[in-house]
């Protein structure tokens, strides 16, 4: 399931563009992804993310840009108990690190 969020927010990104019933279309998105295997609060958050990002206002460059801050993707097996021990492994990778980095778990 790699790069599974930046699947999901693609088909998002296209359907909202495209499609003339939005809603009509989220529905079908959802039901898809849920018979391809994909965890029901998986999807849940990618949406949520999707309409909080779409009705921010439309900056181009994100402000975590303008700091000093890397971002540090790691790649994971998706599963619950990977959800859970990888949240608490970025709270202390934080930590260790002054905040000078943004840590992206990709599943």
């Amino acid at each position: 399931m790699e790069n599974n969020l930046y699947y999901s927010t693609g088909a998002l990104h296209r359907d909202e563009g495209i499609s003339s019933n939005f809603d009509s279309e989220l529905k079908t998105l959802e039901t898809t992804f849920l018979n391809a295997g994909y965890p029901k609060r998986f999807i849940s958050h990618a949406v949520k993310s999707f309409l909080e990002d779409s009705s921010e206002d439309d900056n181009l460059i994100p402000s975590f840009l303008f700091g000093e801050c890397k971002q540090i993707f790691i790649k994971l097996p998706y599963c619950n108990r990977n959800e859970g021990l990888s949240k608490t492994f970025i709270s202390k990778l934080k930590k260790f690190t002054g905040l000078k980095y943004i840590f992206f778990v990709l599943w």
